[in-house]
């Protein structure tokens, strides 16, 4: 600090500017200013120091930097002296920022370069500076006087002089916005705004007794008299109402960009790219996080460390191909075991091939149909025997590539893997892209004729996943709204999406009914998301700020139309989870036969660690590729197919079309088919355009041709004028395969 001469202590000066370093305080002296500086803006100013100063200064005031590092260390200070003025730069500076979230603009010298918002033909100059002098204020929020008699003299009680204090309405809020108290645009609640606190860029809801909680608590963590703390315990300025004067805060919540995704732990901040996962400062990276949003790990102190990849993705000659780097992973073994669509040909029929297939006119059978070589040959040889069965489950328990595989089972499985590896990363990077519209369909790859939905599979557990990176898991707010798919009254209920908001990072519509309408999502998929509230109205969330969509259905899918599929990607899977009430498997399995204890309730830090490291990594993996990855479609296109006909078609088609019969193959008249499904499945009406749908369906669902190309005419459709009819009637004819048309044209 510069020597104050005997000259200058000689005359009081009207005020004194603190600066930041050098360059502040050269152009602060140059706009005719007293100016002091540190070292350094962080450097310590103890109460000699300042006594010191305030012996040649009547008012001082601080002039802080701008970026977190200066509004810290000018918090800090002003909190420390109460009565000293904190010139704040405009936070309108704050707004551009170089790639990796720190401010352009920062100090004194950046305010005079730009331009004015008042005047945008000049730069800031003396004038607007000297405006944010004469506007500063002192953390001080109350004012205070020693009370007199009638001929001015000062009174006393009890040896002590009597004050006389009173709320200052202004420096309380300006106090409390300084200390993170604000309000904030909530068009979800009555008031239109809610409470909030921010603490280093980490926001929280707060109740208005919060806030008057915190400025008592203040005075009495400064040990303020009595007569003081009383003044605002009797207050009515520490109320709602008062406190509804407190600033509307614009925050920045987009912890996340085209090309990244940030996520919020206790300790640390993880920036994800395409190219790497790396640790940044939460404070330094201008990025606010709902406090619910702060990943904690139970019983963890240190703070959460970053993998190595534990896994390794490629496409090579257009196939996709993953090779599993860390067996040790509990929720990636968990994925794989979801993947697993060939397990009961690896771990039933040919790990237990002799049982399975106890004659050698059997076992041949087998081997022709699934064209097994011999070196699959002889692999199961040695596995199956019963004295190296228990040494196989245990060496493949976790294997997405099992030796008793074939090549084109185990790159089956890859993809299934990969597929939802991507969903996962997809949902979890917040950002959302026009050309993206996705919804997540989570369906059983096992087919099922019967109609059944089998469940159990994992699903659900990996929506609760995505929760537990959404949020944190000890927060009663959650970011995923859940809609129940089963319900009647989705498809037309007004107010079905009336618990999103802006919070809202997810919709998760919930064990999918058949009968649900996919079209009730096409506008919110591809738009903006209207928001129709009991007693408040609509509210409309910007397509950027809306959640992205996961169905989660025991069913297949009957919207296969490309405005259906172009609003959705579809992740499948495996039965290898399962109940089994109808004896279908040989067993139950639950994650829990395979881990010993419950997934999320029952891990330990390492499980959690690994859990957060592999979400980062499919977030990383998705942000990697620009390709919409599929899973093996087979199984899914006539899982879908049965949808749309529904089981009770199916049973009737395969009859009246029997491939030995005299309906297919042959024109037949529409209406006497249609009438004859619905003497048979009593329908009591269904419409002409539906039971062509169905059949449809039917056809490709059996590998037919419905009404071949050469029996059409302009509009798709056979009409002919039948045997015994005197009029043209529209005729269907199924063609199966191999068969050549009967009829002419």
């Amino acid at each position: 600090m510069a020597e104050i001469t005997d000259e200058e202590s000689a005359k009081k000066l009207p005020e004194l500017i603190m600066c930041s370093g050098g360059s502040d305080a050269l152009n602060t002296a140059a706009m005719g200013y007293w100016v002091l500086w540190r070292n350094s803006e962080t450097e310590e100013l103890n109460y000699p120091e300042h006594k010191k100063i305030m012996e040649v200064c009547n008012t001082l005031y601080n002039l802080p930097d701008i970026d977190e590092t200066g509004k810290l260390a000018g918090h800090k200070l002003a909190l420390q002296f109460l009565e000293m003025k904190t010139i704040w730069l405009p936070e309108r500076m704050l707004e551009q920022r170089d790639s990796e979230g720190k401010p352009r603009h920062k100090d004194l010298r950046d305010f005079l370069k730009l331009y004015s918002q008042e005047e945008p033909h000049r730069t800031h100059n003396k004038y607007d500076f000297d405006q944010l002098v004469k506007t500063a204020l002192p953390y001080q929020f109350w004012d205070e006087h020693q009370e007199t008699d009638s001929d001015g003299n000062p009174k006393y009680k009890f040896n002590r002089p009597i004050m006389k204090y009173a709320v200052n309405n202004l420096r309380l809020y300006n106090f409390l916005h300084r200390c993170g108290f604000g309000r904030l645009e909530d068009k979800a609640e009555k008031t239109k705004y809610t409470y909030t606190r921010v603490e280093k860029n980490i926001v929280k809801s707060i109740e208005p007794s919060t806030i008057k909680d915190f400025v008592n608590e203040f005075l009495e963590s400064r040990a303020a008299v009595e007569d003081l703390r009383n003044t605002f315990y009797r207050s009515p300025h520490l109320s709602e109402t008062s406190f509804s004067n407190l600033p509307l805060m614009k925050l920045e919540f987009k912890g996340h960009a085209a090309d990244r995704q940030y996520l919020f732990f206790e300790k640390s901040t993880w920036k994800i790219t395409a190219e790497q996962i790396e640790e940044v400062k939460q404070e330094m990276s201008g990025k606010n996080v709902w406090e619910s949003k702060v990943l904690q790990i139970p019983g963890q102190r240190e703070k959460i460390r970053i993998d190595e990849p534990y896994f390794k993705i490629v496409k090579k000659d257009n196939v996709w191909d993953i090779d599993i780097l860390n067996k040790n992973v509990a929720f990636l073994n968990f994925l794989i075991q979801t993947a697993r669509v060939h397990w009961r040909e690896e771990l039933e029929y040919r790990l237990d091939f002799f049982n399975s297939f106890p004659t050698d006119k059997k076992r041949q059978e087998y081997e022709e149909k699934h064209e097994l070589g011999i070196d699959l040959l002889s692999q199961i040889n040695h596995w199956a025997k019963a004295e190296n069965q228990e040494e196989y489950r245990k060496n493949h328990l976790f294997s997405i590539d099992g030796p008793l595989l074939k090549p084109d089972e185990i790159q089956e499985q890859k993809l299934f893997l990969i597929n939802r590896i991507f969903c996962i990363g997809y949902i979890l990077h917040r950002h959302k892209f026009k050309s993206k519209p996705w919804a997540v369909f989570a369906m059983d790859n096992r087919l099922s004729e019967d109609g059944v939905a089998n469940g159990g599979a994992g699903k659900s557990i990996v929506t609760d996943a995505l929760q537990l990176v959404l949020a944190n898991k000890l927060s009663k707010e959650k970011h995923i709204e859940t809609i129940k798919g089963r319900s009647d009254t989705i498809n037309t209920y007004d107010f079905v999406f009336e618990g999103i908001t802006t919070k809202t990072d997810l919709v998760l519509v919930d064990d999918v009914s058949p009968s649900m309408d996919f079209k009730t999502f096409y506008e919110p998929l591809t738009t903006d998301w209207k928001v129709n509230r009991r007693n408040r109205g609509y509210e409309t969330i910007a397509f950027a700020d809306s959640p992205k969509v996961w169905f989660n259905s025991n069913y297949g899918d009957k919207y296969m139309e490309g405005s259906d599929t172009r609003r959705k990607i579809v992740t499948a899977y495996s039965d290898y989870y399962h109940d089994n009430p109808h004896n279908f498997y040989r067993e139950t399995r639950t994650p829990a036969n395979d881990f010993k204890k419950q997934l999320f309730e029952e891990w330990n830090p390492e499980e959690w660690t690994t859990f957060y490291n592999l979400a980062a990594q499919c977030i990383q993996f998705y942000l990697s590729t620009d390709e919409k990855i599929k899973p093996p479609i087979t199984n899914i296109n006539k899982r879908n197919l049965l949808t749309v006909m529904g089981e009770n078609f199916l049973s009737w088609a395969d009859v009246f079309f029997d491939e030995n019969g005299s309906k297919v193959n042959q024109l037949v008249v529409k209406d006497e088919a249609q009438e004859d499904f619905q003497r048979s499945a009593n329908f009591t009406k269904i419409t002409s355009q539906s039971f062509k749908n169905r059949l449809k369906a039917w056809a490709a669902y059996r590998g037919h041709t419905l009404n071949p190309e050469e029996l059409t005419n302009k509009d798709g459709r056979i009409v002919r004028k039948p045997l015994n009819y005197d009029i043209t009637k529209e005729m269907i004819y199924v063609q199966t395969a191999g068969a050549t048309i009967s009829v002419t044209a």
